[in-house]
Parts: structure tokens; sequence; C-alpha cells
């Protein structure tokens, strides 16, 4: 009867281990899955951040021709750098749906690391507030309001522009004219105090975008540490 008894609990301790081992695996494959996840939006906050700074580059270029009787050397150099200061990343927003299933599965509660598991809890809340402080910072146009006053965009969207897609500025080079009628006052938009100003609020705009993507990444390489030291 001992024997049996035994038999029956030993039975029972080894279906345990293996839906422990179970358990345990498909938390490891989601944690993986969220290390994906998490690898690809390194590589768009890495994106995003180069994007803000060959804005605020442009931007500080710009500052060193402004003011009053400004000397133009060159009107293309202008027209580019204003459709630089459009630039915009044609990238893939960033994701959380694999924190996201992980934590509405419930196996968030099976990881042991409270660490680990108090950041994963938060990370698709923080992407969310991201992706809301880029969006907005690339709605800041103060120097286009005034730039439309002074000079043609068809001619700055002949160059770069603000669209991302090459596909689209291909097409538009294609089947827009290859310069407007209308004159382009250079001379009067460089003298602009509100121009300048714009500009100003641009560059800021992208130090800052720059500065929140450089945080995004060291935040992800974090993340990514911890779940390596969890799963190895």
């Amino acid at each position: 009867a001992l024997v049996i008894v035994g038999s029956i609990l030993l039975a029972f301790a080894i279906d345990a281990a293996w839906a422990k081992r179970q358990e345990d695996g498909e938390v490891i494959a989601a944690l993986e899955s969220v290390r994906r996840e998490l690898i690809a939006n390194g590589e768009y906050f890495e994106g995003i951040a180069a994007a803000h700074r060959r804005v605020a580059e442009a931007g500080f270029e710009m500052l060193t021709l402004t003011g009053p009787q400004p000397e133009i050397e060159s009107e293309e150099r202008i027209k580019f750098l204003i459709g630089e200061l459009w630039y915009r990343a044609g990238l893939e927003p960033p994701g959380s749906g694999a924190a996201a299933a992980l934590i509405a599965s419930g196996r968030i509660s099976e990881v042991q690391d409270s660490d680990l598991r108090q950041a994963l809890a938060a990370w698709p809340a923080y992407i969310d507030r991201q992706r809301e402080i880029l969006d907005l910072i690339y709605l800041e146009n103060r120097f286009h309001e005034r730039m439309v006053l002074f000079v043609p965009q068809l001619e700055i969207d002949r160059l770069n522009g603000r669209g991302s897609s090459e596909t689209a500025r291909a097409r538009f080079r294609e089947e827009a004219p290859e310069a407007s009628r209308f004159p382009g006052d250079y001379e009067g938009l460089l003298s602009d105090l509100e121009f300048e100003n714009g500009v100003t609020s641009r560059v800021t705009s992208s130090l800052i975008g720059e500065d929140e993507a450089e945080k995004s990444g060291a935040r992800i390489d974090a993340l990514i540490s911890q779940i390596d030291a969890h799963v190895n």
C-alpha cells in the first residue's frame, strides 16, 4: 500500500514539475518575444535621434544666415536647409504588443525578478507616452508659417521637403513644375525676425526629441539586460 501511495505521490510530483517547466518555458518564450520587440524599438529610437540631430544641424546653420541685411550666397542652399528643417524619418513606430500580451495573459506574475516585472508592466504606457511626445515635437512649424509668406514651397519640396517617402518625393519631382512662377524673397525671409524665432523653436524642439529618443534607447538597453539576466 505504501508503495502504491508513494508511486501516486511521485506521479503527482512529476506532473507538477512538468507543468512548472512548461509554464517556465512559456514565460521565457514570452520574454524572448518582448526582447525581439525591444531590439526593433531600439533601432527606431536610434533612427529618430539621428533624424532630430539632422534637423537641429540644419537649423543651426540657418541661424547663421538670418539677420538684418543678410548676405545670400546661395538660394539653393537656403531651400535645402528649409527642407531639412521639415525632415522626418520614415520609420515604423515603436510597438509594445509583446509586453502587452505578457501582461494580459497574466504570465507577468510568473516573472520572479520584481524589478523586471515592474519595468515590463510600465513599458506599454511608456512607449505610448514617448510616441505622443515625439509626434508633438514634429508639429512645431512656426518657421514654416513665416516661410510661406516669402518663398514658394514648390521649389523647396523639389529638393527634399516635408515627405519622408522617397516614392512620394520622386513622383512630386516628376509631375510638379520645375519652378514656381512666383518669385522668392529670400532676403526678406532671412531678415524676418519671426522666421528666425520659428527656426529657433524648431531647433530647440529637435534637441528635445533627440534627447528623449536617446533616453528611450538607454531604457531599452537596460530592459534587455534585465531580460537576459532573467532568462539565462
